[in-house]
């Protein structure tokens, strides 16, 4: 899979260990505020992040949402999430099943059969968890060299969303078939989310977005978040990528000239390329799987409800009590965010950065900040 095509979403047990980019960073640090500094100062633009206690924790920003215009990180600045949206799509869907709106043992074909879905390999026999858990064997359409192709030339035109059922074409009529039978394993599937915001779609009456705002947001005071798409707002950060990117894109299907990266002359002096430059909807397309944009305030606020049981996922706070460390990450090219739980200490972390490529990293970050609150 290549790296433009990479929306990944990871709920794993981690013992972090040092790594070679981390040296870049020094050892220790006297506060948060000379972490981000040297963070900024190693090359990314802006960075956001909120660290400490479930019920007692700070949020700092620093550097700039958008180098070109010179605005800076505030508190209300919204960063792409990727699939860090895939945690709200679950918790939307629990949500729906605490209101009896929903039984996800039920199979997706229970409450949604529309003539794309119907021709979709094996959707029969798919239940709704299956699709929750990345267990139901439908092909990830992010995987194929041809999404690239139509992302990047949709994106130039400025003008355009893929639509779930432009996506859901690459797994119909024959096209990149099932993985394997529904439940007989787990693999990683983009398009299984987005099955999921069409459920949710059938379930509310409501657009996904409106699903979203009424069920989740709303209620959780996130008024610095919202899905990408046509009514992005002018909070939200642009996204960068260095120029050791631009050598792996242009030798892929996408191409000079119809790709995202046009020339060498797009680079700045840093060798940075704003990679969501005129692209009005630049991760609109990932939709359910990850067009959530949103603040390191907001995310906190949502780890402090799901923490307290207001919210409920695939893991809930009692499964994820055997873990040292719990966590979700999201990121494609220029998107960087991160949402850590330290179980034993009961501390949170969110960091989110609109940079990819540098010599540092989001999960470079939570560390030192660990380090940092355990002092």
């Amino acid at each position: 899979m290549k790296t433009y095509c990479r929306l990944f979403f990871v709920v794993i047990l981690m013992l972090f260990q040092g790594c070679s980019s981390q040296q870049i960073l020094k050892s220790h640090y006297d506060s948060a505020e000379q972490l981000l500094d040297d963070a900024v100062q190693l090359g990314i633009p802006g960075i956001s992040v909120c660290y400490g206690s479930v019920d007692n924790y700070q949020c700092l920003q620093k550097g700039m949402m958008e180098l070109e215009s010179k605005t800076k990180v505030t508190s209300t600045t919204q960063f792409r999430t990727a699939s860090i949206t895939k945690t709200f799509t679950q918790a939307l869907l629990f949500k729906l099943v605490e209101l009896e709106l929903l039984d996800i043992t039920k199979r997706f074909t229970d409450y949604v059969q529309t003539d794309i879905t119907k021709n979709i390999p094996h959707i029969e026999q798919v239940k709704i968890i299956d699709l929750i858990r990345h267990q139901s064997g439908i092909f990830n359409f992010t995987n194929t060299d041809d999404f690239e192709l139509q992302l990047f030339t949709h994106m130039d035109l400025n003008s355009e969303i893929l639509s779930p059922d432009d996506l859901l074409l690459y797994v119909i009529n024959g096209k990149n078939s099932p993985s394997f039978l529904p439940g007989e394993s787990t693999e990683y599937s983009n398009t299984g989310y987005i099955l999921l915001g069409i459920l949710i779609e059938e379930i509310t009456g409501l657009s996904y977005a409106q699903a979203l705002s009424k069920y989740i947001l709303i209620p959780s005071g996130m008024a610095n978040s919202s899905l990408e798409g046509r009514l992005t707002t002018s909070t939200l950060a642009a996204n960068y990528t260095y120029a050791n990117a631009w050598e792996r894109l242009t030798q892929s299907q996408v191409g000079i000239g119809n790709g995202i990266l046009k020339d060498r002359d797009s680079l700045n002096e840093a060798n940075l390329y704003n990679v969501s430059n005129e692209r009005k909807f630049f991760n609109a397309w990932a939709w359910s799987a990850g067009a959530l944009s949103s603040s390191a305030t907001d995310l906190a606020k949502f780890l402090e409800m799901y923490l307290d049981g207001r919210y409920q996922t695939v893991n809930n706070p009692e499964k994820i009590a055997q873990y040292k460390t719990y966590g979700w990450m999201g990121g494609t090219t220029g998107i960087d965010v991160l949402m850590m739980y330290d179980v034993k200490e009961k501390n949170i972390y969110v960091v989110m950065l609109n940079a990819t490529n540098a010599v540092i990293n989001s999960n470079d970050i939570y560390i030192k900040l660990r380090k940092l609150v355990h002092q």
